[in-house]
């Protein structure tokens, strides 16, 4: 799972930016993708992605993420919701 910001227009305001989430199988695979305002955090554009998932996918049991997406609160609703555990990666050195 990942985040991305991406700028949509040169004029000012509140849709300057726009943060796309998603979530990818260990081959890159697009499982889903939700775009929002770039001021939703992470952890809460995470929920609206994992959301997408929907439960089509039984065999998930993991998923990494970076560490913007770091807590209990989000941790805990993916093991309510999703059945499985969020496992932040992380950064390497350098």
């Amino acid at each position: 799972m990942d985040r991305q910001s991406v700028k949509t227009t040169e004029k000012e305001g509140p849709w300057l930016r726009c943060g796309p989430e998603s979530v990818v199988d260990t081959s890159g695979l697009l499982l889903a993708v939700v775009v929002h305002p770039a001021d939703v955090q992470d952890r809460d554009g995470a929920r609206l992605a994992l959301e997408e998932l929907g439960g089509r996918f039984s065999r998930l049991r993991l998923i990494w993420a970076d560490g913007g997406y770091r807590g209990p609160s989000l941790s805990g609703w993916v093991r309510e919701r999703l059945g499985c555990r969020l496992e932040i990666v992380p950064r390497q050195a350098g």
